[in-house]
């Protein structure tokens, strides 16, 4: 099983330039950004916030709500060495880690369960030891690393391991932290449109030609049928199986999922996944030869659920 967390660390620039952000003996603190004459607080620590100094708000405002301000440029290239030093850090807990934007890393860690006494002992870990670092953390595990990613922006502690619960908590995220990119946010909310489940309803050739390719593909990743079938394929496959014994575990994965798959009796498709050897180049239709040591084999799912396609192949 396919498990990633997200650590995400929503108070990065703040602490790239300040340090801790919970220190008592500092005096109010904020890390500013833009042109000279429209400067504004990108983040604020606690001591500011209780003066009144807010996100995004005038460094002049700020200032005259909190005189003992103390304010630094914002450094990106602070934030970089900070975020590059806690990744190089979490291979100490999976071997694929990688940066998700500005402030955050993933990391697999359903290989590591085991190793760590599970998924709460685990959990628990990453969170001690980055804690020790002084840095503020939003942590989620979700069975897609897209998932994982959105899941963190909206409250710290989340893991979600099944599909099904996961379209459920996937469904409550609002529009603004869904991870679509601005015009395709703000091209829904002009069609009423508010959170996730919204679209999860509509039929995904509408929602397509309204939002583009792009953000298709990014609600794809996110709930990740396809790609978890195609895991579980890759677990079970062995010499002197069958495609037909392929396709049997594929439609069976799929429909547990409450999916459909895709390709079946698509324009006579006769089956539910493509199964290709050696020289078959794509579109192999299972059957009843059985896979020898040594054969190359190509398996191309697609998955059909609630008005979206999934497709993954390996």
């Amino acid at each position: 099983m396919m498990l990633w967390a997200c650590l995400r660390f929503p108070r990065l620039a703040l602490e790239a330039v300040c340090g801790d952000a919970h220190e008592e003996s500092r005096a109010p603190a904020a890390v500013i950004d833009g042109p000279p004459q429209r400067r504004h607080v990108v983040l604020a620590d606690a001591k500011a916030q209780e003066a009144g100094v807010h996100d995004g708000q005038p460094l002049t405002a700020a200032q005259a709500l909190c005189p003992a301000l103390s304010t630094k440029p914002r450094d990106p290239a602070a934030e970089r060495q900070a975020i590059d030093s806690i990744a190089a850090w979490a291979y100490r807990f999976s071997a694929d880690v990688s940066i998700a934007g500005s402030d955050a890393i993933l990391l697999e860690i359903g290989a590591s369960l085991a190793l760590f006494g599970g998924l709460a002992a685990l959990l628990r870990r990453l969170r001690f030891e980055i804690a020790a670092f002084g840095f503020d953390c939003s942590l989620a595990a979700a069975a897609t690393a897209t998932a994982a990613r959105v899941l963190a922006t909206q409250a710290d502690g989340i893991a979600i391991a099944q599909a099904g619960p996961l379209v459920n908590a996937l469904g409550a995220v609002p529009l603004a932290t869904s991870g679509l990119d601005d015009d395709a946010i703000a091209a829904l909310r002009g069609m009423g449109f508010r959170n996730l489940r919204d679209l999860f309803r509509l039929p995904r050739a509408e929602l397509a030609r309204r939002v583009g390719p792009d953000a298709i593909g990014h609600l794809d990743r996110m709930r990740g049928f396809a790609a978890e079938t195609l895991v579980l394929v890759g677990d079970k496959i062995r010499a002197g199986m069958t495609t037909e014994d392929i396709n049997a575990i594929v439609h069976a994965d799929t429909v547990r999922r409450g999916a459909r798959p895709a390709p079946l009796n698509y324009r006579g498709f006769p089956k539910s996944v493509c199964t290709s050897i050696n020289e078959v180049v794509c579109h192999g239709i299972p059957g009843k030869r059985p896979i020898r040591e040594g054969d190359i084999i190509n398996v191309d799912i697609t998955t059909f659920y609630e008005g979206f396609h999934g497709d993954t192949s390996a």
